[in-house]
């Protein structure tokens, strides 16, 4: 009997892997390309979604000769796709222009006017978080302000993992994570909000069926499977958000939490109901199974501050790399001797929920040195996602451990501090690629037996090793904390008397 496999797509924002998995787990081929966003105008952040398409036929292709396969032995084929970027398209779901991604800021004014509409409690009870410029909505009122002509063509407005469905199978189907990105789903009856639909003037047979994540989507049309490499006995399987998918792949569970250290960072934990707190909006989505939901907090500049920092330093110090930075962190004592980072290069997220905050060193002195300056961003970054862990926990989140994946996993001293800081058992998952391996348990949940889809999933679990810091270090953190809040505090107070709208 020849090998069968199962296959997974992550397309992300900078870039899309495809992964081809064994029934009994083993990674036996993968393939990865990069693109880029485009900026036309200020605020503007856009994709081809022509280019998403061919990403993935691209990977599909290569993952296949990579593993010797051919399409007839890879049984389904499940999808992580980067959120809250979505295309219009015609009816033969042809893209009418670029894709608007979550990056893309030009639908501010109109996000703003949806939260004074209808307030932000409304928003987070129905849709689970507030407008923002990076939701379908906002975008889609844009859209029908500055390009009416655009819109009036479209027959189906699609998220990247409608887009690559549709392609798949000619038929436009998403899950509930990506669709609850839109800010007209209700997660609480996990479909289209009929009201505001109505009320927004969006007709629902221009979105996408929504069915839950692991469900048979449909068996690859004859151009899809061509294109892809595959074959049409192929049956592609709903996916789900990205974020989603990693979070999977590394574990989330009930009670277990997991985080990215990526350059953001996205800390999820389950909840068995939606939550929704105005003090601390922390965006709240369905989860992969019924009955459960996940928060979300967002925090954008997490190994982006370490990045940062190394091209700061650049021009004095070409070759300095990210594992140097990270040795000189660990020639400075904890605390950084006085330093603090306030690490909002873009915005100061959950739970403080200031977007134009700033970022910001203080307390430094004459014997201030780059290992100072270098420990003080991984402490100020640690102590971003403490925060955020709490007011998860706050919302009624049940947190006994959290599990971090990612690139910044690879620095043993940052994952020491955030565990001191966060104040639970913390484990490293070493496996960078879990959207991946997410998506690829969904498509096994979706063509084989339950049994089989429960070992395939625990062959493919996130094999974890914790993180062990001594009593001391752990109480020094939890002080440390303690001050880093009011120097904070007292940074807000100095920075709200002294910005300016015009800088010279």
């Amino acid at each position: 009997m020849s090998v069968q496999a199962i296959a997974a797509i992550d397309l992300g924002t900078t870039g899309c892997r495809a992964e081809l998995f064994s029934l009994q787990g083993e990674s036996i081929g993968r393939h990865a390309v990069e693109y880029h966003i485009s900026t036309p105008s200020v605020d503007a952040a856009e994709q081809e979604a022509v280019g998403w398409w061919s990403a993935a036929c691209e990977c599909m292709r290569q993952a296949l000769k990579q593993a010797e396969l051919v399409g007839s032995q890879v049984m389904a084929l499940g999808l992580s796709t980067q959120g809250h970027s979505w295309v219009p398209t015609d009816a033969r779901f042809h893209p009418l222009r670029a894709a608007f991604t979550w990056l893309d800021r030009r639908s501010a004014p109109q996000a703003q006017m949806l939260i004074e509409q209808m307030g932000p409690e409304f928003w987070g009870q129905v849709a689970g978080k507030t407008p923002a410029p990076w939701h379908m909505l906002p975008q889609l009122l844009w859209l029908r302000e500055h390009e009416p002509h655009v819109l009036q063509a479209a027959r189906h407005l699609l998220f990247a993992q409608d887009f690559l469905l549709a392609q798949l199978t000619g038929k436009p189907v998403t899950d509930y994570t990506v669709a609850a990105a839109s800010l007209v789903f209700d997660i609480t009856q996990n479909s289209w909000s009929s009201r505001l639909l109505r009320q927004y003037g969006v007709a629902d047979r221009m979105l996408a069926q929504v069915l839950p994540a692991g469900t048979v989507a449909g068996r690859l049309s004859r151009d899809g499977a061509a294109q892809m490499g595959l074959s049409t006995d192929t049956v592609a399987v709903v996916g789900a958000q990205d974020q989603k998918c990693a979070a999977l792949g590394a574990g989330l569970a009930p009670g277990i939490a997991t985080a990215s250290l990526g350059t953001a960072t996205a800390i999820s934990a389950l909840t068995d109901k939606p939550v929704y707190r105005l003090n601390a909006p922390i965006p709240c989505f369905p989860y992969l199974q019924k009955g459960t939901w996940v928060l979300e907090a967002p925090l954008s500049t997490t190994g982006g501050a370490i990045n940062w920092l190394r091209e700061a330093l650049r021009p004095v110090a070409p070759d300095l790399s990210y594992g140097t930075i990270m040795d000189l962190a660990a020639q400075a004592p904890p605390g950084s001797a006085g330093v603090h980072f306030f690490p909002y290069l873009a915005g100061a997220g959950i739970p403080h929920g200031q977007l134009d905050a700033r970022a910001a060193f203080s307390g430094l002195t004459l014997g201030t040195r780059v290992q100072h300056l270098a420990r003080a961003v991984m402490e100020g970054v640690a102590y971003e996602i403490a925060g955020a862990v709490r007011a998860m926990q706050q919302a009624g989140c049940r947190i006994r451990r959290l599990q971090v994946f990612g690139g910044g996993v690879r620095s043993r001293l940052w994952c020491e501090i955030i565990a001191a800081a966060v104040d639970i058992p913390l484990l490293v998952c070493p496996e960078a690629e879990t959207a991946v391996r997410g998506a690829a348990i969904l498509a096994a949940r979706g063509a084989l037996p339950a049994d089989q889809a429960t070992a395939f999933q625990d062959a493919l679990r996130c094999v974890t090793r914790p993180i062990r810091i001594d009593d001391e270090r752990r109480g020094s953190y939890q002080q440390l904390q303690v001050l880093h809040a009011r120097a904070r505090e007292a940074y807000w107070a100095m920075d709200a008397t002294t910005r300016t709208e015009d800088t010279p």
